[in-house]
């Protein structure tokens, strides 16, 4: 009988999105005759499962965790630093992670999570950790100099004990220069990834006269929607042109109220098969803050979609300007109007940016396998 390596992987939610599909691929694809998968939810929300059924050779586990929800300092503080109320919070979790007796714990999450792993260790020194990095965190445009001193200070505490993976490069730059890593453990980048594929669209002869503009990402402060609705209310636009605003809102309506009234803006929520809308839309936007390698920025450009995006390295380094989209700067409501603009009024134009996203989207992903990928680090990781 072959003793297999077990896995457990932790995420926040399996909401549809990114992080959810990275995951999800990987308890799916993973060599069950070698891995003993467990997949850990830190809530009951399970919509992405809709999307992309979980293996049933995977053991799955929901939890009513209690977030910590403050995007402040002294909470990444406080969750850095105060172990205790992590135990107290984790308890039930803690007591099934010793139960499986996993080798490796994997987690997809906020850093703020990761005295779980932590704690779990605790009480079995021979569990590896291993944290996969999706963002970008800090900013120099995020914080004031000391909230960035202490926030260090807290990411490098939890890091320490992590096996880390980033996302993208800028994700892994941004590791580097902050020293989060221990170089006594691994650190390698894997590039989010998808199946291209899957993404040949049905309708190439796009309607020339309607634009239909498109955004996937998880509505907050950090996604840039604000600057995307005020560029579109400005924009010179004709009735029948729209934009979808796809994604589940973490602002209690803040942004939706901006877009009050205009009825070309329509908020889907979280929706289980946004090819459908990939399909109809003309144009992709992603005006965001920060990122690592976003699924829907890939999504988009497998569609054959131009996308015209914030000039923050996360996003210039795949699409470069005037080659598979547009690029505008960061937050300039004014720019990104123009850049809109150009584009519905050069159908040529956006056709052949399009279809250069796609080139480079295949470019990007056929460089990654992530199954041999994790094969081989998991391998290192327990030697």
């Amino acid at each position: 009988m072959i003793l297999k390596t077990k896995i457990g992987y932790i995420v926040n939610n399996l909401t549809v999105g990114g992080v959810s599909t990275v995951v999800i691929n990987l308890c799916n694809k993973l060599d069950h005759s070698i891995f003993d998968i467990h997949l850990i939810i830190l809530s009951n929300d399970n919509q992405m499962e809709k999307v992309i059924e979980v293996n049933k050779k995977v053991n799955k586990y929901y939890f009513n965790y209690d977030f910590e929800d403050r995007y402040d300092l002294l909470a990444y503080l406080q969750n850095s630093f105060l172990l205790h109320k992590t135990k107290k919070k984790a308890k039930e979790l803690l007591q099934l992670i010793t139960q499986i007796n996993v080798d490796v714990l994997h987690f997809h999450t906020l850093p703020r999570q990761l005295t779980i792993g932590i704690l779990a260790r605790k009480q079995n020194p021979n569990i590896k950790l291993v944290f996969t990095d999706h963002v970008k965190r800090i900013g120099r445009d995020d914080y004031k100099p000391y909230q960035r001193y202490f926030l260090t200070l807290a990411y490098r505490k939890l890091y320490k004990n992590y096996n880390l993976i980033s996302v993208s490069k800028s994700v892994s730059n941004y590791i580097k220069s902050y020293n989060l890593n221990n170089p006594e453990l691994l650190f390698k980048t894997l590039e989010n990834s998808i199946d291209v594929e899957q993404y040949n669209f049905t309708n190439p002869n796009r309607d020339n006269d309607k634009s239909i503009l498109i955004y996937i990402a998880r509505i907050n402060n950090y996604k840039g929607h604000n600057t995307l609705i005020n560029a579109w209310k400005l924009c010179d636009k004709k009735d029948n042109d729209l934009l979808y605003i796809v994604g589940p809102d973490e602002t209690n309506g803040q942004v939706a109220e901006l877009a009050k009234n205009d009825s070309s803006i329509i908020f889907t929520g979280s929706i289980t098969n946004v090819k459908t809308l990939l399909n109809k839309a003309t144009i992709g936007v992603f005006p965001s803050l920060k990122e690592g390698l976003p699924i829907a920025l890939l999504e988009m450009m497998a569609s054959e979609l131009p996308v015209i995006v914030s000039d923050i390295p996360e996003l210039i380094s795949i699409i470069r300007d005037n080659q598979e989209g547009l690029h505008f700067k960061l937050n300039n409501v004014i720019e990104l109007k123009n850049k809109i603009e150009f584009l519905m009024k050069h159908n040529d134009k956006a056709v052949s940016l399009g279809k250069n996203a796609r080139n480079r989207a295949i470019e990007i992903v056929q460089a990654n396998n992530p199954i041999l990928f994790h094969n081989q680090f998991y391998e290192k990781v327990l030697k």
